[in-house]
């Protein structure tokens, strides 16, 4: 092997390090590897930024835009709460309706704001029924991916295989080049999580007791509602720890009253303490917790308790909390936070946000509007989970929208214009029709993919030329494909590719592989289409683990999972694709 092989090697190998401890946001690490690569001479400084040019990476950030400006009508928001009140007519039939649904919008749509719309709805929706939410989120992602393994535009890997394969002067993927076999692995992977999603997803609720124990400082209003005896009317008989800052009885106020203070019947007590304990409290039938979010007694003080989801690509991500003050900005206090499947109580402050965390707010009335204003805006940075706000269609943008997105379907699809040409100028038509504009456009566009996918390309470009993807083509050749067979080649990129995008992301695996797939072919004087179908369906087979997919991640703290969870229902559908692939690649893209 040569000094250049080595160092890609390392540069590959220290990624993959990177990827999985999440040290780094995965655009800082795609830039990095950029970064290396040129400064180490394996590349030059043409082929480092080559990437930003390249026609997957562009495709990709103008699909960010179409799909963004078709949420934007409200459709999505509008027909979600539909699909949430299928929940009633059994298990089997709302999962094959919800993840036939989402997998449909998901094909031609960026399916990750598509899944943190739905998270709410399905949620709620859930627990009306006295159901697990769990048991439908793991659907709800895995419908999303399987969807867009049906078009070229259903998922950036397909895209960026689609681009390198153009780059080495091959053809590239047409619009439903994959839908054959992208339609079996939807409707077999369907079936699997009708048949066997609720045995093998389990049913995970929040513990609410031990969330309960470990915040101290919950703030409510509660009301006396029976007539108490003479014996037992003192603060001091029932509030031995919290503290009773006020009373309200009728139009009279009392600030910081006695422990020998004698309650009354429709008094309302605002109380400070620990919620385990406070809750206890209400389990008496003399007292009642005054819940609404309006019509407060004290409606200046955080008594309210709401739920928010971070969204992909919100302002939000990757900040601090300190940074984002949601004391000042919404009059909120944070009580916990729930990340990657971990809850955490203190030192809340210097937590870095991401995509599909979870926040537990105590909010006044005043905080509680703030929360629903933002929520209402097209830029929002986080979705409530109570999910009360349901949006207005733009009827006259939602047909602007669908027949742009139609038209640059069609011609691509027919081949009058590449899918980058045609979705560029379905931006400008949004533009000139006033749709969109360019701020919008930027502002949709999800950067982090963006350089991730740069940083991944220049990783290919490496492999191609320090030579290390012709030297592992020429083995898996010798080894692989002249003692099994050209089906065994397949079987292995596929294994390979699936393992490989768990572990660090769809794209990087995509980018890493693909070079070696066209010299397999080159050297075994095959077809490359069916190697590089392979990465493409491999690639978007992330079902093991909860950050191999940025739906799965979506969807991780909302259920709430534990990690293993995704292996216990993904493994085996993993293994069922896998000996699916290798067994069909071969029919539907002869070698």
């Amino acid at each position: 092997m040569t000094i250049d092989m080595w160092i890609t090697v390392g540069v590959i190998l220290l990624a993959l390090v990177l990827f999985v401890t999440e040290r780094f946001s995965v655009d800082v690490i795609g830039i990095g590897i950029l970064v290396l690569l040129v400064f180490s001479g394996v590349i030059s400084p043409e082929q480092g930024v080559m990437g930003f040019a390249n026609s997957a990476t562009l495709t990709v950030a103008a699909m960010f835009v179409l799909s963004d400006a078709l949420l934007k009508t409200g459709i999505i928001s509008r027909i979600a709460p539909w699909f949430g009140d299928l929940l009633r007519k059994g298990y089997k039939k709302s999962v094959l309706i919800l993840s036939t649904g989402v997998g449909g919008i998901s094909a031609f749509v960026n399916n990750t704001p598509v899944v943190a719309t739905f998270i709410p709805i399905v949620s709620n929706a859930a627990k009306s029924q006295k159901m697990s939410p769990a048991r439908y989120l793991i659907p709800l992602s895995f419908g999303a991916i399987l969807g867009g393994t049906c078009t070229l535009i259903g998922t950036s890997t397909n895209l960026l295989v689609s681009g390198i394969a153009k780059d080495e002067g091959l053809e590239g993927f047409f619009m439903f080049d994959l839908a054959p076999l992208g339609l079996v692995f939807f409707a077999v992977g369907i079936v699997y999580l009708m048949l066997f999603g609720k045995k093998l997803i389990p049913e995970r609720e929040m513990n609410q007791k031990a969330r309960d124990e470990k915040i101290s400082d919950y703030l409510c209003e509660i009301i006396v509602t029976d007539a108490l005896e003479d014996d037992e009317r003192s603060l001091s008989d029932y509030f031995e720890k919290e503290r009773v800052i006020e009373i309200q009885r009728g139009d009279e106020s009392l600030k910081d009253p006695t422990p020998d203070f004698k309650l009354q019947e429709n008094d309302v007590l605002l109380v400070e303490g620990s919620m385990d304990r406070i809750n206890k409290i209400l389990q008496s039938d003399k007292f009642d917790i005054h819940d609404e979010h309006t019509g407060k007694i004290f409606p200046q003080e955080g008594t309210s308790l709401i739920e928010i989801v971070i969204l992909p690509n919100s302002p939000m991500a990757e900040k601090k909390l300190k940074q984002i003050d949601f004391l000042r900005k919404y009059q909120s206090r944070i009580l916990a936070i729930r990340q990657r499947g971990r809850e955490s109580f203190s030192d809340l402050d210097d937590i870095r946000l991401m995509p599909g965390d979870i926040l537990l707010l105590q909010t006044n009335e005043e905080g509680y509007r703030l929360l629903n204003t933002n929520e209402e805006n097209d830029r929002t940075s986080f979705l409530s989970m109570r999910a009360e706000w349901v949006p207005s269609v733009d009827k006259n943008k939602l047909v602007i929208v669908l027949g742009t997105l139609l038209a640059v379907i069609l011609l691509a699809t027919f081949n009058v214009t590449s899918i980058m040409i045609a979705a560029f100028a379905g931006i400008v038509f949004l533009n000139v029709t006033n749709v969109i504009t360019m701020n919008d456009a930027y502002r949709a566009i999800d950067w982090q993919v963006i350089f991730l996918l740069a940083g991944a390309l220049s990783m290919g470009a490496a492999m191609n030329e320090s030579g290390l993807s012709s030297l592992i083509g020429e083995f898996l050749t010798e080894e692989v494909g002249k003692n099994l067979g050209p089906m065994a080649v397949i079987s292995a990129i596929y294994l390979t590719t699936s393992i490989l995008t768990e572990i660090i992301s769809n794209n990087a695996a995509a980018a890493l592989l693909a070079p070696v797939a066209i010299s397999i072919a080159a050297a075994m004087d095959v077809n490359p289409t069916p190697l590089l179908m392979t990465i493409a369906f491999a690639g978007s087979s992330s079902f093991i683990t909860p950050v191999g997919y940025q739906t799965n991640t979506m969807v991780y703290s909302a259920g709430p999972y534990k990690y293993a969870d995704f292996a216990k229902v993904g493994l085996p559908l993993k293994l069922l694709f896998w000996a699916i692939a290798s067994l069909l690649i071969p029919v539907f893209y002869p070698l």
